[in-house]
């Protein structure tokens, strides 16, 4: 896209001492400020080396970190299997865990940063809020516009605080995902301006390492705009030059292709998996995502839009005073006053194809965000590729403070250095008087806002479904008056924020300030808009200990007994607790946004369905998947447990289970069952897991009840489990293992043999027979074809930008040697 012809500013202005820096030094100023204002938001964490959260997302990598790490060390693998949650499943594909780093650029950007961070632990996180910012002015100076438009804009991602609270959140690969998306803007247009080889290979690099953040929600949505702002550029070219445009079009393609591949070491695995995962069919061939009603749960309602303007308009996210239609809420959407008035005055007074482009897209974001609420989401969910693996739609709304700043900067490029043409007199007479109506609304919307009483509101304003059943009478007066405080002193803030920014607007067109001053003033009230929300975001807290989880006397006492089982701790298995996994126990329990299917499958269906109503628990679930251990804050009955240990203080009880079955046993029949049969099957009180076995296909070779049966286990690790066995006759071999064909194997006495789904989620064998050595080995061949494909593409992508920048070089140098010589 041609870059914007500059009209010079007639309007007077003082001389200072930017008026004689050069362009580039003027962009190492801006980019300098960039980095104070990040140490100065953050510097609990820079200079004290705090840290932004020990508990939610950040809890749950400190417990991922550590058991693949547990794994790495004990074992001496690349962890593609953890055996600690969920009775086990894929750590690699389903990217909890990556044992191998992939991702060169951001590895060399991670060390810069932790120079420039001053080496603090969270560097790294600081980095990508820089980066996001640096980006954004990266891209805005590329469309041509000045330096103070770029700055002013930049600081909307920086300042925004639902981007800020991804640091207490500990959604690191969310921050990171997002600060690279301005970045794969800038190398597009790179691409399409330049079309050599040195622009194909940067677009590639980029592509790769976004990917490589391995967030796939907001990956997916960078390319959305980044594929639609290509096609824009694209399409605009073919008016000119149709040649050019097939060029372009062809080239951005072609990077797509090799950072995919760049990518593919990930990816291929993730794509793998998903087809067994929540977001999946849940088997090899058949489609699907995730479930409607659950991936639209946190769904934007179009009322919330009004947050954009008033935060608290439905509660106070950060305080926990959330009422509007998401299940719950802790973050504010808002991006501040400033981008949306210039927004405005580039719609206006500086409408062009880049405006109209990125405001049309900030609004596709916004309606795509309603989710549930809006037909369109409905639409894309059935027909967009890959769209339906994703949940929370609100979470695009993480694009909005890119698309809104890069169109509000023509806004205030306009403004600030071309509204003194002579060819705008009419525009600016009329300006002047819709500032003047404009101002005067506001006026009326403050003094309106002192007046204003919770009385006039309904009933049911300022209450959240669920709040008069949880609170009492008092209480639900008390928090409707505390969320209409917050409500009324928003709107006050709102109303008087926007008459000072359109009275230095006015005065500025009257030539009553100088362009240093308003500019000055504007990013004071800039900072003071957001910086009061971004307030609850920006606390940090010395770490307690290098301990992120102390093990705690239940911990040291399940730690005692060497064996092989696993625990089911009741009251953390729905609240989503990973920290079993720290100290390398396995649980049936845990968390992840993309568990398998199956799994999740037979939970919903079974693991509650006990047959005493006293006792919900399904017992058959509880034995068959070797649960020795309950972790309960509760009494259990006596005549089913063992109360064995009492931690008084927690206060937290562990009963022994005697009836737990072994991780391998063979049984006397098998049947053949559909997935309902089996599910019915497993909730019945007559069925018994250690004598019968469930299988969804017939068996290619007659089995009978052995006489006599042992079964050893004589070593398991998370990729390798070995067994010992005898028995007297062929017979079936249940292995409490978790079902999953694309990586384990089993081999009888070296002989590769089939693998049932069994029980639902269970592996069985057939086993001849005699005396065996059975083995399960996690092998995958798709976790080394995506490493070979990602060295390659990395590969490709260096020595496209390698001879490319030779063949400039090259270029440069003759073109300045004829000219030498003319």
């Amino acid at each position: 896209m041609a870059k914007q012809v500059r009209k010079k500013n007639t309007h007077h202005q003082q001389e200072n001492f930017l008026s004689n820096l050069s362009t580039l030094k003027k962009d190492f100023l801006a980019v300098g400020i960039l980095y104070l204002i990040t140490l100065v938001l953050f510097s609990g964490v820079a200079f004290k080396n705090e840290i932004f959260s020990d508990s939610g997302d950040t809890a749950t990598a400190h417990a991922l970190t550590q058991a693949g790490k547990i794994l790495e060390e004990n074992e001496q693998i690349e962890p593609q299997w953890f055996p600690y949650i969920f009775s086990g499943m894929p750590s690699f594909g389903s990217l909890m865990y990556l044992a191998k780093d992939v991702s060169y650029l951001t590895i060399l950007l991670h060390f810069f940063g932790k120079i420039i961070f001053l080496g603090a632990e969270m560097s790294w996180m600081l980095l990508h809020f820089f980066l996001g910012a640096v980006g954004m002015y990266m891209f805005i100076r590329q469309l041509g516009l000045r330096h103070f438009s770029a700055f002013l804009s930049s600081l909307t991602i920086l300042f925004c605080p639902f981007v800020i609270g991804l640091g207490q959140a500990g959604q690191g690969s969310k921050l990171m995902a997002l600060s690279y998306v301005p970045f794969l803007l800038v190398a597009t247009l790179y691409l399409f301006e330049k079309r050599n080889l040195f622009s194909l290979g940067v677009l590639a690099a980029t592509v790769g390492t976004l990917m490589l953040t391995n967030h796939v929600q907001i990956v997916y949505y960078g390319f959305l705009i980044a594929g639609m702002y290509a096609l824009l550029l694209a399409v605009f070219e073919i008016k000119n030059n149709p040649k050019i445009a097939l060029t372009q079009g062809g080239m951005f393609l072609g990077a797509l292709f090799i950072g995919f591949a760049i990518a593919s070491f990930i990816y291929l695995s993730t794509l793998e998996y998903s087809q067994f995962s929540i977001r999946g069919g849940g088997e090899v061939g058949v489609s699907g995502g995730l479930n409607k009603d659950y991936a639209t749960n946190w769904s934007f309602h179009p009322l919330e839009t009004l947050t954009y303007f008033i935060p608290s308009f439905f509660g106070n996210p950060p305080e926990h005073l959330y009422w509007g239609w998401m299940p719950f809420n802790e973050s504010i959407t808002y991006i501040g006053i400033i981008p949306f008035i210039f927004l405005a005055f580039a719609l206006v007074m500086k409408r062009n194809r880049t405006v109209v482009f990125f405001s049309l897209c900030s609004l596709v974001l916004l309606v795509i965000s309603f989710g549930k609420h809006f037909f369109v989401y409905d639409l894309l969910f059935e027909y967009l590729p890959f769209f339906n693996k994703f949940r929370a739609p609100h979470m695009i709304l993480l694009m909005i403070p890119i698309t809104v700043s890069v169109a509000a900067a023509y806004g205030i490029e306009w403004l600030l250095f071309e509204s003194w043409n002579n060819d705008n007199a009419k525009k600016k007479d009329e300006l002047k008087k819709w500032l003047l109506v404009t101002i005067g609304v506001f006026g009326v919307l403050l003094l309106f806002s002192f007046a204003l009483k919770s009385s006039w509101f309904p009933e049911t304003a300022f209450l959240k479904e669920g709040d008069k059943e949880q609170y009492s009478v008092e209480q639900v007066i008390q928090l409707r008056e505390v969320r209409f405080e917050d409500l009324k002193a928003d709107f006050t803030k709102f109303a008087l924020l926007s008459l000072v920014i359109l009275g230095l607007i006015y005065f500025y067109i009257e030539r009553k300030i100088s362009t240093t001053v308003v500019g000055l003033a504007l990013v004071i009230v800039f900072m003071i808009d957001l910086g009061i929300l971004d307030k609850p975001y920006l606390k940090t807290f010395p770490r307690q200990s290098d301990d992120a989880f102390p093990p705690t006397p239940v911990v040291k006492f399940l730690q005692k007994d060497t064996s092989l089982y696993r625990i089911f701790p009741i009251e953390q298995f729905r609240a989503h607790d990973n920290s079993w996994m720290y100290f390398g126990l396995q649980t049936i329990g845990g968390y992840s946004p993309a568990k398998l299917k199956m799994y999740q499958e037979m939970v919903d269906s079974c693991l509650y369905r006990g047959w005493e109503p006293e006792f919900p628990l399904n017992m058959n679930i509880i034995n068959m998947l070797n649960v020795k251990y309950l972790v309960f804050q509760g009494r259990l009955p006596e005549d089913k447990f063992n109360l064995v240990y009492a931690d008084q203080k927690k206060p937290e009880l562990v009963y022994e289970n005697p009836n737990a079955l072994p991780r391998a046993f063979f049984v006397d029949s098998v049947i053949v069952a559909n997935k309902s049969e089996t599910y019915r099957q497993l909730n019945s009180p007559e069925f018994n897991p250690r004598s019968t076995a469930l299988i969804q296909k017939t068996l290619n070779i007659k089995t009978s009840p052995p006489q006599e049966s042992s079964v050893k286990v004589s070593s398991f690790g998370a990729h390798a489990i070995t067994f010992q066995t005898k028995n007297s006759s062929t017979s079936l071999l249940v292995i409490s293992e978790i079902f999953y064909p694309p990586g384990w194997q089993a081999y009888i006495d070296g002989e590769q043999t089939e693998i049932y789904r069994t029980n639902s989620i269970l592996r069985s064998l057939v086993v001849p027979a005699g005396s065996h050595t059975i083995e399960m080995k996690y092998e995958s061949e798709t976790y080394t074809t995506g490493l070979t494909l990602s060295y390659v593409g990395w590969g490709i992508a260096l020595l496209l930008m390698g001879v490319g920048f030779i063949r400039t070089k090259k270029l440069s140098q003759k073109v300045a040697s004829e000219s030498i010589v003319e």
